[in-house]
């Protein structure tokens, strides 16, 4: 395999573990009483979301497109 496809296959695989991450992290926002809402607690449901966006730049770009509403397939 060349360099490209083991860096993507890698990135494949971090965004796979920031989205589980993410998703257990709002399983148990959901389920744990509120005496558990501490910052660290907090921090740690936010940190996948900025590792996400900082493995690849890009989704940035797109999020913001969406978050927007910038259509740009007419371009």
């Amino acid at each position: 395999m060349s360099t490209a496809e083991n860096r993507s296959k890698l990135i494949q695989g971090l965004s796979l573990l920031f989205v589980l991450w993410l998703c257990l992290w709002l399983i148990l926002l959901g389920l744990l009483p509120r005496n558990y809402y501490t910052t660290s607690f907090f921090l740690l449901g936010i940190l996948p979301v900025v590792g996400w966006f900082a493995i690849q730049p890009r989704r940035i770009t797109w999020f913001l497109a969406i978050l927007f509403g910038v259509n740009r397939l007419g371009d």
